[in-house]
C-alpha cells in the first residue's frame, strides 16, 4: 500500500507543478508573481514522462499487481502527464523571449539528455541485473534509468535560472537587462562581457513554488523505492538489488540536495495555503 501510495502521490506532485506554472502564466495578475520556469526543464520532464511511460507499460506493467482503481489511474497518467508537459513547452515555453543569463552547454536539455541516455545504456554493461521477462518491451532497463536521471537532471538549468536571471539585449544602447522574478537591472556591458547578476533564490517567491512539488514528488518517488528495498528484504532479498539501488539513487540525490529548499517549501506552503484554510473551516465550524 505505501508502494503504491507513494508512486501515485509522486505523479501528482509533478503534474501540479506544470499546471502551477501554467496557472500563474494565464492567470497572474501581477507579473511579479509569475514563477520562472526553464524552458530546458519543461523538455526534459516531458521527455521524462515518455520515458517512464514505456518501462511502465512494460510487461508486467508496473501496476499489474494493484487493483483495478490503481491500474486505470496508471493508465491515465502515462498518457496526461506527457500532455500536461507539452502543453506547458506550447504556451509557456512558446512565450519565453528572453534567454537565461547564464547557460552552458552542460546545462542545456540536448546535453543533459545524451548524458543520461548514456548512463542508462552503460550501467546494464557495468552492474549484473537480472534478465527481465521475455514478453518485455526492449532496453527498459535503460530506459527506466535514463528516465529517473533525466528527472533529477532537469532541476540543473532550473536552478541556474532562479539564480541568474533572465537576459535581455537593447538594440538602442551597449546594455545587457536582467530580468529576475519580474525585476529589472540594467547593466553597461561590453560585448565581450559576461552577465552573471544573482537576483533571486529559492525563497524569494511569495507564493508556493513550483519546484517545491518537483522536490516532493522526488521524495515520494523515493519512498517508493526504499518501500520496495524493504519488501525484497523482508522477501529473504529474492530481488534484483543492484537494479533497485540504481533506481534509488537518483530519486535519493534529489531529495538530498533540493533538502534545504524543499523544508523551505513545505513551511511557505503551510503558512500561505493550508494554515488559512484551516482557520476557515474553524470558522465555519
Amino acid at each position: 500500500m505505501l508502494e503504491t501510495g507513494s508512486l501515485i502521490m509522486s505523479s501528482v506532485c509533478v503534474n501540479a507543478a506544470a499546471i502551477t506554472v501554467m496557472t500563474g502564466h494565464f492567470y497572474g495578475k501581477d507579473k511579479k508573481e509569475m514563477q520562472t520556469c526553464s524552458k530546458d526543464l519543461m523538455i526534459l520532464m516531458f521527455i521524462g514522462t515518455l520515458l517512464r511511460a514505456y518501462w511502465s507499460h512494460s510487461p508486467p506493467e508496473v501496476w499489474s499487481d494493484e487493483d483495478i482503481f490503481v491500474q486505470l489511474f496508471g493508465q491515465i497518467d502515462s498518457v496526461m502527464s506527457p500532455l500536461v508537459w507539452i502543453t506547458l513547452i506550447f504556451t509557456v515555453g512558446q512565450a519565453q523571449v528572453a534567454e537565461p543569463a547564464y547557460r552552458p552547454i552542460w546545462a542545456k536539455w540536448w546535453f543533459l539528455s545524451a548524458i543520461a541516455s548514456f548512463i542508462g545504456v552503460i550501467c546494464p554493461v557495468i552492474f549484473s541485473y537480472h534478465e527481465l521477462p521475455e514478453e518485455a518491451f526492449p532496453f527498459t532497463i535503460p530506459t527506466a534509468i535514463s528516465n529517473l536521471v533525466i528527472e533529477v537532471s532537469a532541476m540543473i538549468p532550473q536552478i541556474l535560472l532562479n539564480a541568474y536571471g533572465w537576459e535581455k539585449i537593447s538594440t538602442q544602447s551597449n546594455s545587457k537587462s536582467v530580468v529576475s522574478n519580474g525585476s529589472h537591472v540594467s547593466v553597461s556591458l561590453s560585448p565581450y562581457t559576461t552577465v552573471a547578476v544573482v537576483q533571486s533564490r529559492w525563497a524569494a517567491s511569495t507564493t508556493p513554488h513550483f519546484v517545491g512539488f518537483l522536490s516532493l514528488g522526488r521524495v515520494f518517488r523515493a519512498i517508493f523505492w526504499l518501500a520496495t528495498v524493504k519488501s525484497l528484504w523482508n522477501d529473504d532479498a529474492s530481488g534484483d538489488w543492484a537494479l533497485v539501488l540504481t533506481l534509488v539513487l537518483p530519486d535519493v540525490l534529489h531529495s538530498v540536495l533540493l533538502g534545504d529548499f524543499l523544508v523551505r517549501w513545505l513551511r511557505q506552503f503551510k503558512e500561505q495555503t493550508v494554515d488559512p484554510w484551516v482557520h476557515q473551516v474553524s470558522l465555519t465550524l
